[in-house]
């Protein structure tokens, strides 16, 4: 019996799963052996795909055969909840234990917008604590005197006080490295589990789409952009022309710069020929997410998260030109990612054309968002 996966290890659950299926098939088959094949995500494929090397196979009878014993009982614990009246089991972290549950939304729909589920970087088993003992909104925290770190205090402070933080010399500090012309710049990447590419690994994340908008010292804008060929590699001629488009000089502006600069050394490994040109990009970038992160500017609609899609809506909260919920069926990098390593397999030349068309809206708006964060910034000080 073999049960294959999609990821790259055998996981505790994956081995329930495969006890379940051999509990029931071996009423009906004599079975021997269990086998677990998941993805080797160090094979790069050159040529043919080699399934050989794409797999790793793995024994696994003995775990399957130890968690026999306790599947009759574990069944008919579950037939007995399904007859009876709605579990009264609290919210904690089962809900997301493997994966989220499909009840999320019913069971924490008390939960307050602003709770102690929403504060930085706090331990997940530490909020749950919290929870526990009652402390949950923001007011039960600073009325309880629990420790926090300087963001979550300042995320409870600016809620409290219904305020926005700025510290302008956090600000102007970030600024004074900012060179024009300014580069804004971002990246889509997909991932596939089947490599359809020479040099291509499993679930690496190959770039297909960036937007470029270029924001001169006299305040003119300009975009550029590209969208690769969705049956074609697209690194060689995202690389090339990604050289073509992106200012000689000045700075290179990102949000959360280490997605980008890891994508462009990738590039640079993979096309030897782009890799001198490519490199130089690097030392040029600044990120975005730096005034935010250091507390140079906190807005208590931030919720704790210093992303673009936190940022940008409680910034500029009526502007519709930048609310990515107006967008068409792209509307997060999640969405891209799917939708372009889907889109070679779509027969539909109107629909690819409309996927095509809500990937360039999206990723303009990335970009886009970015200049205007900056020149909110600059007009903070």
């Amino acid at each position: 019996m073999y049960e294959v996966k999609s990821s790259t290890q055998v996981k505790e659950y994956h081995l329930d799963d495969a006890a379940i299926q051999w509990y029931a098939l071996s009423n009906a088959i004599t079975l021997d052996k269990a086998y677990i094949i998941y993805i080797n995500n160090q094979y790069v494929r050159q040529g043919e795909l080699d399934v050989n090397e794409l797999f790793t196979i793995v024994d696994v009878t003995d775990e399957v055969l130890q968690r026999q014993k306790d599947i009759p009982a574990n069944l008919s614990k579950m037939q007995t909840i399904l007859q009876g009246d709605e579990p009264d089991i609290d919210i904690g972290p089962h809900c997301f234990d493997p994966f989220e549950c499909d009840f999320l939304e019913y069971c924490w729909k008390d939960v307050p917008e602003f709770s102690v589920f929403r504060l930085y970087w706090m331990n997940g088993t530490k909020k749950f604590e919290l929870y526990h003992q009652g402390i949950i909104t923001y007011e039960d925290i600073k009325k309880n005197n629990i420790q926090c770190n300087a963001t979550q205090k300042l995320q409870i402070d600016t809620y409290l006080n219904q305020t926005v933080h700025i510290d302008k010399e956090k600000i102007e500090k970030f600024l004074e490295k900012i060179r024009y012309p300014i580069s804004f710049l971002d990246f889509e990447t997909f991932q596939e589990a089947i490599p359809r590419f020479d040099g291509q690994r499993p679930y690496q994340q190959l770039p297909f789409q960036y937007s470029l908008h270029i924001l001169y010292e006299d305040g003119t804008l300009k975009h550029k952009e590209f969208l690769a060929d969705e049956n074609e590699d697209p690194r060689p001629e995202l690389a090339k022309r990604l050289l073509q488009d992106i200012a000689p000089n000045g700075t290179i502006v990102a949000f959360n710069k280490s997605f980008e600069i890891r994508v462009i050394k990738e590039l640079s490994v993979h096309l030897p020929q782009f890799q001198k040109q490519l490199l130089s990009l690097i030392d040029r970038f600044e990120d975005l997410i730096e005034p935010f992160r250091n507390l140079g500017y906190y807005h208590p609609d931030f919720h704790g998260s210093f992303s673009i899609k936190s940022v940008l809506p409680a910034m500029f909260p009526e502007d519709d030109e930048l609310d990515y919920k107006k967008l068409g069926s792209v509307q997060n990098g999640g969405d891209a990612m799917e939708i372009f390593a889907r889109l070679h397999l779509l027969k539909d030349k109107a629909k690819r054309d409309e996927f095509r068309k809500d990937l360039l809206v999206y990723c303009r708006l990335d970009t886009l968002a970015m200049v205007r964060i900056y020149e909110r910034l600059r007009e903070v000080i």
